[in-house]
């Protein structure tokens, strides 16, 4: 039996979350759209380092802050929202120097936080997509209330654990 494989992404304020949850069922392919809108932290963990990132989280106790979400951009065949925050990339890359044995190639990249709303489609439609997003898109801010845990399972998630800022 192969070992479960964890992602871990933002927990955003429930207002946030149905906004941009709303955004990727209106342009994500319905055959596509098996997860909730989110921003992914680290895309593939393994069961020790997920025990590694919660000890890493409890020691750090941070507390829930803001990042800005300023607009749409372009993933030449989908769309993702911009996430903003330094804070956010300084937790992030702290994480990252704890886990960083551990982490994929994927992980060890820059880290660069968006939240995808459409993908896996023609670069005519996203461009679509881009322009009607862009024109309706008013920037906010969203508040960071944690990190959740995922087991990958293969196409879905399964909500493993939420680690809860200022708990």
């Amino acid at each position: 039996m192969d070992s479960p494989t964890f992602v871990a992404t933002v927990t955003l304020d429930i207002e946030s979350a149905r906004r941009l949850n709303a955004l990727r069922e209106a342009y994500f392919p319905p055959h596509r759209n098996v997860l909730d809108a989110h921003a992914t932290l680290f895309h593939k963990l393994s069961a020790e380092a997920v025990a590694t990132l919660e000890q890493a989280v409890a020691e750090a106790s941070p507390q829930p802050f803001e990042v800005a979400l300023p607009g749409p951009f372009s993933l030449g065949r989908g769309v993702a929202i911009r996430v903003e925050s330094g804070q956010l990339v300084s937790l992030r890359n702290r994480l990252a120097t704890r886990l960083h044995a551990e982490l994929s190639a994927q992980d060890r990249q820059a880290y660069r936080p968006h939240v995808t709303i459409q993908n896996k489609v023609t670069a005519e439609e996203a461009s679509r997509t881009l322009i009607d997003v862009r024109r309706e898109w008013l920037p906010c801010v969203a508040r960071v209330e944690g990190i959740d845990l995922w087991e990958y399972l293969g196409g879905p998630w399964q909500h493993h654990a939420r680690l809860a800022f200022g708990a």
